[in-house]
């Protein structure tokens, strides 16, 4: 434990006690629980260990000391643990026993338990407390809808399953300046084959959430075809994570150019700053946007067996750029010509 950093210190407490400490906090964690004992306990534990990672004074004030160490307060953290677990419920299938305790807007469809919360009284249902009653409420605002058991999700039928060959990813190491001046041909060398090819087309995604609470998360896409804009779409997602958005600029950019290259384009080459929004594009299984996956799954499937010809490629682009119309090499080396447009979209919200 001697001679370690502040940071390895903030790891090692944030990976093995405080998962400890918290384990089973869903069960006694809840609205009107009387837990002031073991909170105490649980914010002298954090402050002790906040100490050791910054090295200050006892002296020192508890909430500048874990501001300092990097540690989130534990209270603001069971309550994000049990967030959690209540809002898994709505991904279990249908024919789970727990949606027998759940009132009927959350039980899908399964019959009452003599217990359940939708049998009891106004006059209880106001009284009782427990985890069971905090997730019913949790549940309540939750506007996403899951398939667990969605048929793009059985194993054998997934699209990574049947058509692993067709998707390609091409990345690098963001921290490797030699990488990236490669890459960077690579993406010049592709996105010039592609401007003069008409069997392939380019489409450069990117998703954008402001940091205005009254601005809501918007999806953008572009398609390009023989070096020609076709469509630069702006669509509202409401209020969604980063990821999110990127996931319904990627489903809507390939939605948008299957119906537009029904058959002439066999060859689909995505620009995105979110790679990881690419691989869950291709991956059904329950996850947050998990309506987008299903419904790329739904709308590649039938154009990728009309051809084994038909392929899609998913290239990383830097950030807050967006293609441009080019045609001439660029003049500096590590520069890519198709690098060059800030793309921010935000869209107000409309209450």
């Amino acid at each position: 434990m001697r001679g370690l950093l502040p940071h390895q210190k903030q790891l090692l407490y944030r990976s093995c006690i405080v998962p400890l400490a918290t384990y089973g906090c869903w069960l006694w964690y809840f609205s009107g629980a009387k837990i002031v004992s073991k909170l105490k306990l649980l914010q002298q534990m954090q402050r002790n260990a906040a100490l050791w990672i910054t090295g200050t004074f006892h002296t020192s004030p508890s909430g500048g000391v874990e501001s300092l160490a990097g540690l989130i307060p534990i209270y603001l953290h069971l309550k994000k643990l049990t967030k959690q677990v209540a809002l898994q419920y709505i991904t279990l299938s249908k024919s789970h026993l727990i949606h027998t305790l759940l009132s009927t807007h959350n039980a899908k469809g399964a019959l009452p338990h003599p217990r359940s919360l939708d049998l009891l009284s106004e006059h209880n249902r106001a009284t009782i407390q427990g985890p069971l009653v905090d997730a019913d409420d949790s549940l309540m605002n939750v506007k996403e809808k899951f398939f667990p058991l969605h048929n793009a999700n059985y194993p054998g039928s997934r699209l990574l399953d049947n058509f692993s060959d067709r998707f390609s990813f091409f990345d690098f190491n963001r921290s490797n300046l030699e990488e990236l001046g490669n890459h960077s041909w690579k993406l010049d060398a592709r996105t010039f084959s592609t401007h003069s090819s008409p069997d392939t087309a380019i489409i450069v995604t990117d998703g954008s959430v402001p940091n205005n609470s009254q601005l809501q998360a918007s999806a953008c896409y572009q398609i390009w075809h023989n070096g020609t804009l076709l469509n630069s779409v702006t669509i509202p997602c409401g209020r969604c994570t980063s990821s999110e958005a990127e996931l319904a600029a990627q489903h809507f950019g390939l939605y948008k150019a299957l119906a537009s290259f029904p058959d002439d384009v066999t060859n689909f080459v995505v620009l995105t700053d979110h790679l990881p929004s690419s691989h869950r594009l291709l991956d059904p299984s329950i996850h947050e946007g998990q309506y987008h996956s299903i419904a790329a799954a739904n709308a590649l499937r039938p154009w990728l067996e009309c051809s084994s010809l038909h392929k899609i490629e998913f290239w990383y682009i830097p950030s807050k750029f967006a293609l441009c119309d080019c045609n001439s090499a660029p003049d500096k080396p590590g520069h890519s010509c198709c690098l060059l447009r800030k793309v921010h979209l935000t869209a107000k919200l409309n209450h």
